[in-house]
């Protein structure tokens, strides 16, 4: 009688060692991979510094980081190790979102009703590859989209019968600051000085007199110009210079009008 109680152990080590050098191989393989993650899309506001959010399958490895598409933005690092070693995620100062109404009503583009909407923000995409110290291992490529938001002002005054001289005071002053202020900023050109006005009581009549005032003013540039279409309509290339240049002055008079329209209505108690 033959008995094979060797085969069936023979087969089982034979297993064990194929199931080894697999297990082996692929410990190798997950050895020589890198993952990258670009991170979490963040919504942040211009202006401000913004740190990319990225990291690697596995500690101190390169993260090698490159912008797609505009608008352009300078990478940087906290130190110069940073830079060098790149072991550490770099940041950039969002830009300014700049509005460009001559491009929007270029004649080489077609216009349609969500084609004229001015959007308030920008999207920027980054890419992140993650490489080994020696440079001989990269991962595959992970984006990532950080939205930029324009900062809009809100000018809101309160009611209170008294306060409405107050209130004139300090818009005269808010609109002085403010002018010199945005004039640094060459991509805040397009831009109102307050984005919302409103108001109380008091206020509101502040508020009416100062959305007035602008509106006027800016008709007055040009009668073919109609101010309730601003969102919609540009007419001419012409007019749209000229309303740049002189939207400082603009806002500057109507703080002048507002300090005349409560001069003219006060009575002095001295």
């Amino acid at each position: 009688m033959i008995e094979y109680d060797n085969m069936p152990k023979s087969n089982e080590n034979a297993d064990k060692i194929h199931n080894s050098l697999e297990n082996n191989k692929t410990n190798q393989e997950n050895k020589n991979n890198l993952l990258s993650f670009a991170g979490p899309e963040q919504i942040v506001y211009e202006g401000s510094k913004v740190f990319l959010e990225g990291h690697s399958s596995k500690p101190n490895q390169k993260l090698k980081w490159k912008q797609i598409g505009e608008p352009k933005v300078e990478l940087k690092y906290e130190s110069k190790d940073d830079e060098e070693f790149k072991t550490k995620n770099p940041y950039f100062m969002a830009p300014y979102i700049s509005i460009d109404f001559d491009n929007r009503n270029s004649s080489n583009s077609v216009n349609t009703h969500n084609d004229n909407k001015i959007k308030p923000f920008v999207k920027l995409t980054f890419e992140l590859t993650v490489q080994d110290q020696t440079d001989t291992i990269s991962s595959p490529p992970s984006t990532v989209n950080i939205i930029i938001k324009m900062v809009q002002r809100a000018l809101v005054f309160q009611g209170g019968g008294s306060l409405g001289a107050y209130e004139a005071g300090v818009f005269k002053a808010l609109c002085d600051v403010l002018v010199a202020k945005d004039n640094k900023i060459k991509e805040k050109k397009n831009r109102p000085l307050f984005d919302v006005i409103a108001g109380s009581s008091i206020g509101a009549v502040n508020a009416a007199i100062i959305v007035g005032s602008i509106k006027r003013r800016i008709e007055n540039k040009d009668k073919n110009y109609s101010y309730s279409s601003f969102s919609d309509t540009i007419n001419t290339p012409s007019v749209v210079a000229e309303i740049q240049e002189s939207a400082p002055s603009i806002w500057k008079d109507t703080a002048n009008d507002l300090d005349k329209f409560w001069n003219e209505i006060s009575t002095s108690t001295w």
